[in-house]
């Protein structure tokens, strides 16, 4: 039987809106159970949170440009690293689809208006040029939707749950802000509330996947979604 090993990373983001093509990504954040590797020589924490915060407090498409190229980074040097150790990267999200979909279409508009952002070295266009590829790379990762697998599993529905429902029926704290205050905060210039509310979203990530992993249902969630009925799955 073969088997398949799969290392989690936790995974949202924070938007001014609900509209790609119109509204902005606000903050990009990512959670592991070991350290984030930011280069081949540098290691930091356990989180990671980019802001689109400009000098002047503000949203600031650069920032936000920034924040996607360095989060693709790191992305690609943790598939490197756990690849190197038999195991494969996991993307965890709650409605995922959504994060997913605002990072392809905001890579692409940004890339689109990036000579207006400064730097037009070559060595700066190649590296931007991967922005249009993170999309793609992000899709081709494995993944589960904490959310489809409540629905699924616990609701026997596919309708949308919040996140903040679910913490709250489990009794996992949810003091901090809604989501839904967060382009007010952005408009407000108050970035370390959507700081601490991002990650408090990737903690609260992390113990839903430990609920739901310990019932067997990311487990079979992945059998199904990837055909991996004849694997031994492994979840860290």
């Amino acid at each position: 039987m073969r088997f398949v090993r799969f290392y989690p990373i936790f995974f949202d983001i924070e938007t001014t809106g609900l509209k790609p093509l119109e509204d902005k990504i606000a903050a990009i954040g990512i959670h592991v159970n070991s350290e984030i590797f930011e280069d081949e020589n540098e290691i930091v924490t356990d989180t990671k949170i980019w802001l689109a915060e400009g000098d002047d407090g503000k949203h600031s498409e650069e920032k936000e440009l920034e924040a996607l190229l360095e989060f693709g980074d790191i992305i690609q040097n943790l598939i490197r690293f756990h690849r190197d150790d038999g195991q494969t990267l996991l993307l965890v999200g709650y409605n995922i689809g959504f994060d997913l979909g605002f990072i392809s279409a905001r890579g692409a508009i940004l890339y689109q208006r990036y000579p207006k952002f400064g730097d037009p070295a070559i060595k700066q266009i190649l590296r931007v040029k991967s922005v249009r590829s993170l999309a793609g790379l992000l899709r081709e990762l494995p993944r589960v939707d904490l959310m489809h697998v409540i629905s699924r599993y616990w609701l026997n529905t596919n309708k949308h749950v919040k996140m903040k429902d679910v913490c709250s029926a489990l009794g996992i704290n949810y003091d901090d802000c809604d989501g839904s205050k967060i382009p007010e905060l952005v408009e407000e210039g108050n970035w370390v509330a959507v700081e601490e509310h991002l990650k408090a979203d990737l903690y609260r990530l992390s113990n839903l996947y430990g609920i739901l992993k310990s019932q067997g249902l990311i487990a079979h969630n992945l059998r199904v979604r990837y055909n991996l009925f004849d694997c031994e799955v492994d979840l860290l």
